[in-house]
This record gives structure tokens, C-alpha cells and sequence, in this order.
């Protein structure tokens, strides 16, 4: 009795070869089947690449004998592919994903990572990484890629809303918007930046913007929101006006509207820490449905300095309501010095900030102060 074995199943990793292992009886032709694959498919024993997982046949003619026998070369299909590069801002997180057929995963470095053995960790660093993931499957085929997680800085920045007056009625009242950052971090790139501003728009409706776009929604409790975005703007100075609102004055019965900050999202190179600071628009001009008639005294300021007390008082004249912010600002821009006063509507009294220059030395500062209409700037030279 004639017999054949076309020998044991084999396994393969994509892109190599494997000999085959027929038994036979010598002097008897030998013919495998499928040829694809094969380097010589009348040998008892051939190098098979196949590109996929094949059942090869051996059949064996040995005069009035046909004998036939099979066995399967098993071919990875391993090939690993990971998520795309990514950008988080430090402190945050991102979750990894390698996928591909393997059953184990080896990632490194593993700092900043909840787990190197798994497919899909969670990555936290806390500086640029690149990851290799190294995945290995049950035919002991090995295949790699690479994930890098780029981590942004984070920096604080100050987005002010300016106080501003209007006459009831008025069709073209305005309000500005700022934004103020370190010196040292400048210049700054906004991809985009989208805000939401509340106020009251029985009294005020902005309609308009001196740069970007101003549309009125709703929260989902059904308020309604002034809604702005600003696109492809560079940050180049510590206080930088962004844009002005421009709206309508209604006549509604109040006499202010306070304008402050809903949610703030923000795009470009740099992830910020944002802090706000609101504004008021005041109503003046003729009595309209109860509405009261006032005018505003122009700020302005003066400076008296103490050097034995090692100070600079800077006072701050004028009636306009609202918050009064002074700062002392050295020739290279850096802000060595700053505070702030409250005043309050119909408080025409001097305010006084008294400025600690202890720590400053002999020469020329400037001393600025933003007031809720504007902002002016005086110099100062200081002898030690």
C-alpha cells in the first residue's frame, strides 16, 4: 500500500518562505497543488511563500496508486496601524490605539502611559513623546509604528471686555474687546477663538463686529447669547484690542447692561489658561421710559511719588464706573506692577493705588491705566 503525508501545518510571517515537508515513496512523481506559491511544485518537498493562508494538496502517482494528503501553511495577516499623530495641552490626556491582528502589545517609553500591554492606552505626558509600539500575534510575527503626542504649553491670558457708554437710542454704540498676555510669550497665534458674551439685550444688541463675527443663539436653557468668533489672529501686544462690538442701544428701562463671559474655546499653537474680566455699557443721555439722564466724568490720573515710603501713589480722577485697572511697566514691557480699584456709579471722588517700587530700580518706567472707556499712559523716572 502506497502511502503520503504532506507533512505538518506550518505558520509564516508575511514575506517569508517555509519548506514543506512531504513523505513519499522514492521513484514516484510528486505533485502539490495549488502551485501558487511554490518554488518547484513536482518536489517531494518545496519552499512555499504563499501571500495568504493556503491548503496545499500532495498527491503522489505511483503506477496503478493515486495517493493524496494536505496540509496548510498558515500566513500572518499581522500589520499593524496606529491612531495619527495628535496635540493635547499639558495635564491633559489622550487615548492610544494600535490595531492589526496581533494578541500582545508592548509600548515605549511607558511614562506617562496607564498601560503598556494593552492596545489602546491611555497617554499623558507631559512633554512631546513619540511612542513605538512593538505587537506581536500567535505565529510569533512582529510588526511596529509609531504614535507622536505632541504637548502644547499652557499660558495665561486675560480676555477683558471694556466698559462703555452710549446715548439712549443710539444705533451704533461700541464696545471693545481685549486680550492681555505676558510680554515674554509674545507673539501669540489665535486659530480661532469663539466666545460667548452675555448681556442684557433689552438694553444692548450687538449686531456687528470691527473684526469677526457676531451672531445672537441660545444656551440650552434657552437664553439668548451673543455669540463672537475671531479667526487667524496674531497677539503682538501685552493689551491688544480684538475687536469691537457695535449694536443698538433699546429701550429697555435699565440704565446699564453688565457684559460678561460665557464658555471660551480657543485654537492655535499654544493652549491657554483663560481668566475674564467683565464690562458694563452705560446708558446715557435723554429720559426715555424711566431711564435716568447721566454723564461721566473723563478718567485721567496723576502720580506722587514717596521715595522715602519706597512708593507711587497714582490717582485716579474722573467719574466713570467701573473697574480701574494701573499697571507700572519697565522699557523692556514687562509688567513689574499692577492693581486695581473699583468705582462705583455716581462716585466722583479721587481713587488712590499705592504702587510698591521697593523692589524697582533707579530709571524710566511707563504707568498705564485702563480705565472702563479707554486707557491712558504716562511716563516715570525713578531715582534710588
Amino acid at each position: 500500500m502506497v502511502k503520503v503525508r504532506a507533512g505538518n501545518d506550518k505558520s509564516m510571517c508575511r514575506g517569508d518562505a517555509v519548506q514543506l515537508s512531504g513523505v513519499g515513496p522514492s521513484g514516484a512523481m510528486y505533485r502539490w497543488s495549488p502551485v501558487f506559491g511554490l518554488d518547484d511544485p513536482t518536489k517531494l518537498s518545496p519552499i512555499a511563500s504563499p501571500s495568504v493562508t493556503t491548503t496545499y494538496v500532495l498527491t503522489i502517482d505511483a503506477g496503478l496508486c493515486v495517493v493524496s494528503d494536505s496540509m496548510t501553511v498558515y500566513v500572518s495577516s499581522l500589520d499593524i496601524t496606529a491612531t495619527a499623530d495628535t496635540v493635547i495641552c499639558v495635564g491633559s490626556f489622550v487615548r492610544l490605539l494600535a490595531d492589526g491582528g496581533a494578541s500582545r502589545y508592548t509600548w515605549t517609553p511607558q511614562e506617562g502611559l496607564s498601560d503598556a500591554t494593552i492596545a489602546n492606552p491611555v497617554a499623558s505626558p507631559t512633554v512631546t513623546t513619540t511612542y513605538l509600539v512593538r505587537a506581536e500575534d500567535q505565529y510569533g510575527c512582529r510588526d511596529e509604528e509609531t504614535i507622536t503626542v505632541f504637548v502644547r504649553d499652557t499660558i495665561p491670558i486675560r480676555l477683558r471686555i471694556g466698559s462703555g457708554s452710549a446715548n439712549a437710542g443710539d444705533d451704533d454704540a461700541s464696545v471693545s474687546i481685549y486680550v492681555e498676555a505676558d510680554p515674554a510669550l509674545l507673539p501669540i497665534q489665535i486659530d480661532e477663538l469663539r466666545a460667548e458674551i452675555n448681556c442684557d439685550l433689552t438694553v444692548f444688541k450687538p449686531v456687528a463686529a470691527e473684526r469677526g463675527d457676531v451672531v445672537i443663539g441660545r444656551t440650552n436653557d434657552g437664553r439668548r447669547i451673543t455669540i463672537l468668533t475671531l479667526r487667524n489672529v496674531q497677539v503682538i501686544s501685552p493689551t491688544q484690542r480684538l475687536t469691537t462690538l457695535s449694536g443698538q442701544v433699546l429701550l429697555g428701562s435699565n440704565i446699564f447692561t453688565a457684559l460678561t463671559w460665557g464658555s471660551v474655546d480657543w485654537q492655535g499653537e499654544f493652549c491657554p489658561t483663560v481668566s475674564t474680566q467683565s464690562g458694563t455699557l452705560y446708558v446715557s443721555g435723554c429720559y426715555i421710559q424711566g431711564r435716568l439722564i447721566k454723564y461721566f466724568g473723563e478718567a485721567g490720573f496723576r502720580l506722587l511719588q514717596r521715595p522715602q515710603e519706597a512708593t507711587v501713589d497714582i490717582i485716579i480722577t474722573g467719574s466713570e464706573p467701573g473697574m480701574h485697572v494701573a499697571r507700572i511697566i519697565n522699557v523692556e514691557g514687562q509688567i513689574v506692577w499692577q492693581g486695581a480699584v473699583h468705582r462705583a456709579s455716581g462716585d466722583a471722588r479721587e481713587l488712590t493705588l499705592t504702587a510698591d517700587v521697593s523692589t524697582l530700580g533707579s530709571g524710566s518706567y511707563f504707568v498705564q491705566l485702563i480705565e472702563p472707556f479707554g486707557s491712558s499712559t504716562a511716563g516715570m523716572t525713578l531715582v534710588r
